[in-house]
């Protein structure tokens, strides 16, 4: 009778220490995600106004704040 029970339970720690597992690893691959899609917005925008000011264009056109258009984040699964 102990030894069924002991079975049991060790049987219902390993699937809930899966599901924690899965979980912590889905939380630590969203922060990779988010970590990615932060820095590359600025450096494309930090290399959009490089191209902006090294380009043969007018005093205006160098001023214009406008110039750069944010990417976009996938932060939706669409299939």
């Amino acid at each position: 009778m102990f030894l069924k029970k002991s079975i049991k339970l060790k049987g219902q720690v390993l699937i809930e220490f899966t599901f924690c597992m899965i979980i912590i690893l889905l939380m630590l691959w969203s922060m990779v995600q988010i970590m990615g899609w932060v820095s590359r917005d600025p450096v494309a925008r930090r290399q959009a106004h490089y191209d902006t000011l090294r380009s043969n264009g007018s005093i205006g056109q160098q001023l214009d704040s406008y110039f750069y258009e944010p990417i976009p984040l996938n932060a939706i699964w669409r299939p």
